[in-house]
């Protein structure tokens, strides 16, 4: 799903959608991260910190088996998140920007990532 790339040189490869094994990855500066979903790819380079979420409804027919939605990629820079979200079940992506404690649903988020700050953060969506 994403391939990280540290200030120190290392790359940490995450898992899968399902599993992104976020919060297992080393505890350095993140240079880049790369996202890979569907035949999309996202870059994001240069923020202050990053997170992501992976949205999943739970529908009572099928209860054993959550349903994910959504993948919400977030990038911090002078309290304003950048978030790219990409609808899994349209098939879009799509970008806005709130203030910092506002990210999913106007409610903050835990799991943030700090990254390498650049004097011009940046994304790209190919």
């Amino acid at each position: 799903m994403y391939t990280i790339y540290f200030e120190d040189g290392q790359v940490w490869q995450g898992d899968s959608i399902e599993n992104s094994k976020w919060n297992e990855m080393p505890n350095k500066l993140i240079k880049r991260i790369i996202y890979k979903i569907n035949k999309n790819e996202i870059t994001l380079e240069g923020y202050e910190a990053y997170n992501h979420i992976v949205e999943r409804v739970q529908f009572i027919l099928n209860a054993n088996q959550p349903k994910i939605t959504k993948v919400l990629l977030m990038a911090l820079s002078n309290r304003k998140v950048n978030i790219i979200t990409f609808n899994i079940e349209k098939n879009i992506i799509e970008s806005s920007i709130v203030d910092y404690g506002m990210e999913y649903y106007n409610k903050p988020t835990t799991g943030w990532k700090s990254g390498l700050i650049l004097t011009n953060p940046h994304h790209n969506i190919i």
